[in-house]
């Protein structure tokens, strides 16, 4: 194989079929460090800036609540009116929490288990 010469460096490099025991050698060309980097920006977006293969997965403690059952009572109590704001709302799926002796998580949490919900009855829309 012949050697590349400074004019064929930025030209794609030829597909060589290689056998299981030959080794690959890339020269770094403009080209190949494209292919290098896309490839890297596609493995960080896929994965995480750290790489890992569980960047999917939640970090940190588990959560102590359990957002299908705080969404059943949220359906509840959607099913029976949801004439008021949905701060309202919340505050009425909270009361039904604190009831039935279930944990209640922040604000945060409960905005978004219950907005999708209230929106969904009251406008007909998520």
């Amino acid at each position: 194989m012949a050697e590349p010469s400074d004019e064929t460096s930025t030209r794609k490099p030829e597909v060589h079929i290689i056998g299981p025991d030959e080794q690959i050698i890339l020269r770094p060309t403009p080209y190949t460090l494209g292919i290098v980097e896309g490839v890297r920006r596609v493995l960080q977006a896929a994965f995480g800036a750290a790489g890992s293969l569980i960047g999917g997965l939640r970090r940190g403690r588990p959560p102590k609540y359990d957002r299908a059952a705080i969404a059943a009572v949220a359906e509840e109590v959607a099913g029976e009116d949801v004439d008021g704001t949905v701060s309202e709302y919340i505050e009425w799926v909270i009361d039904r929490l604190e009831t039935r002796e279930m944990p209640v998580p922040g604000a945060t949490v409960m905005r978004e288990i219950c907005t999708p919900i209230y929106n969904r009855v009251r406008f007909g829309r998520e």
